[in-house]
């Protein structure tokens, strides 16, 4: 499928109108456990540029993402 889970990260390929929605991460352990919540806005355009290639996202904080 297009949506897999590849080293501990959510992949997404060929992303589509439908796939815009709240995404959710849950990390247990003995101590407890942690809920993270993303916010994905598919926006199309009929004249977008081609999707990029080799993107990698880092997290920097519980509310943003570096891509690079």
């Amino acid at each position: 499928g297009r949506i897999k889970m590849y080293n501990s990260k959510l992949v997404i390929t060929q992303i589509i109108p439908e796939d815009d929605a709240i995404y959710q991460c849950v990390a247990e352990n003995e101590q407890g456990s942690v809920l993270s919540l993303a916010r994905l806005i598919v926006v199309m355009s009929e004249d977008r540029p081609s999707a990029p290639r080799n993107v990698h996202a880092e997290t920097i904080s519980s509310s943003a993402i570096l891509l690079a």
